[in-house]
């Protein structure tokens, strides 16, 4: 009896699973769908020639590609990996899936063999060990794992999944990924004997999956590519000020880091050297930016260099008409923007036109006129933007702005990069897991070009999760 009772136990447990597995697989299926509807109705890539030729060859390609797969789903990861594995395809950082659930920490891994790796020098290299004779040390540089390379192993188990590998930001962003099992069902199994180079000779470990305390996976992940602390700041160094911008996000108080701003404004500016901590910025809208810019200088000194929009294709669809609208909407509940009501009103305009017409595309140049008279430059500090791999979206519009202002000194790593496909309409999706967020207009004059990311004048080649380091490094190089 009693066995007949654990037997129907486990039979209900078997069901339960396989019900949450089919919810799950459900789940993805039907988002999949509708991020390529939303796709094709709204993102300009649709019907810009100029760099929509990756967009229109994966758009359906890459939807056919990962349904197919989707019986590996299972979930929660799996249906995440599986819209992650169709946005990344796009090769666009601005086509993004946003998980609604509670974010998972940078550092999750359901399992993990011990260690930690970090993109160095062109390698995929130990950045943290438990150390003993079961794990590589500290240094080693992956060769193969089960006969295949270590590169092959990254496109396996990264590319598209956890970022763009094209880009060497996000191979640096990834790298503590490459060995540790996150519930990914399309990664292929887990690497098991792996070979090293270990201070030159060629070393083999068979690697054990294991868990661990989340306090030393963080750490382990902190050694391959650490995180700032969230939190704006300023404060003194060096005969000067390191101001801290690890986040452009609403969310951030930014009344109250912008009144630490104009107290010290005048000693900012009239400092030996000042640098602006952008490391860890990779979220947020660009306009917080503009307003610590405002601060820094000044909103016509700003305003002189602010890069020129030019020519602008805005994709016309429903969707995007409602999204401006809440923009507008959004504006108007704070006086201090009044000055941008009319343009946002004007484009509205437009766009009810050109939806009337059945326009795919709203073309407008949205070039300011030139300023008369550019002011003098209010900032007689030297000026260092410092990045990391993290720099994208509001950063890297913050470095189109930056590198452009006299003096200014880009330093740290090589950002990440995007598309000229650029803004940020989101549309949730059918299961309510997730939001869709793409560019909605294409800016088809940008200097920066697409996938080019900045490269710094001054590169920090050592550890980077040692800050004294760092800035060791840093006031050396200035």
């Amino acid at each position: 009896m009693k066995a007949f009772a654990l037997a129907v136990c486990a039979a209900a447990l078997a069901a339960a699973t396989g019900a949450q597995a089919q919810d799950w697989r459900a789940a993805a299926g039907q988002d999949l769908a509708k991020m390529r509807e939303l796709l094709k109705a709204d993102h300009p890539a649709a019907y810009v020639d100029k760099d929509g030729g990756t967009f229109r060859s994966w758009v359906d390609t890459g939807y056919e590609q990962v349904s197919a797969s989707l019986d590996k789903v299972a979930d929660t990861s799996g249906y995440y990996y599986a819209l992650n594995g169709y946005a990344g395809g796009f090769r666009d950082g601005n086509i993004r899936v946003v998980r609604t659930l509670p974010a998972l920490d940078p550092s999750f891994a359901g399992a993990w063999p011990g260690f930690s790796t970090a993109w160095r020098d062109g390698a995929y290299t130990v950045a943290w060990s438990e150390g003993g004779s079961k794990t590589p040390p500290v240094g080693a540089k992956l060769i193969s794992c089960d006969k295949k390379p270590a590169e092959a192993i990254a496109r396996e188990r990264l590319d598209r999944w956890e970022g763009d590998l094209e880009l060497q930001a996000d191979r640096a962003r990834t790298a503590p990924y490459l060995l540790w099992d996150r519930g990914n069902p399309f990664a292929g199994a887990k690497p098991t004997k792996c070979d090293f180079d270990v201070a030159g000779r060629k070393k083999s470990f068979t690697l054990t999956y294991g868990f661990t305390a989340e306090a030393q996976r963080k750490a382990a992940f902190q050694a391959a590519t650490p995180l700032p602390e969230r939190a704006l700041s300023v404060e003194q160094w060096n005969d000067g000020y390191w101001i801290h911008l690890p986040s452009f996000a609403d969310d951030m108080p930014w009344e109250a880091f912008l009144g630490q701003l104009e107290a010290q404004r005048a000693a900012i500016q009239n400092s030996k050297v000042v640098v602006i901590d952008m490391r860890g910025a990779g979220d947020g809208p660009g306009r917080h930016g503009y307003r610590v810019a405002n601060w820094l200088w000044d909103p016509d000194f700003v305003l002189a260099h602010t890069p020129q929009f030019g020519d602008v294709a805005y994709r016309v669809s429903v969707d995007n008409r409602a999204f401006y609208a809440g923009v507008l909407a959004n504006l108007k509940t704070d006086g201090k923007y009044y000055k941008e009501w009319a343009r946002w009103e004007a484009l509205l305009a437009e766009f009810d036109q050109a939806l009337a017409s059945g326009q795919p595309l709203l073309k407008r140049n949205e070039a300011r006129a030139a300023v008369a008279e550019t002011p003098a430059n209010p900032m007689k500090a030297k000026v260092v933007v410092l990045t990391d791999a993290a720099c994208a979206r509001a950063c890297l519009n913050m470095m189109d702005l930056f590198t452009r202002l006299p003096g200014v000194v880009h330093a740290g790593s090589v950002t990440s990069a995007d598309s000229i496909f650029v803004g940020e309409a989101v549309s949730p999706l059918p299961s309510g897991f997730a939001n869709l967020s793409i560019g909605d207009r294409a800016w088809l004059d940008r200097p920066r070009a697409t996938h080019t990311p900045y490269t710094p004048s001054l590169a920090y080649s050592g550890d980077p999760a040692d800050e004294t380091a760092v800035r060791s490094w840093l006031a050396g190089a200035l």
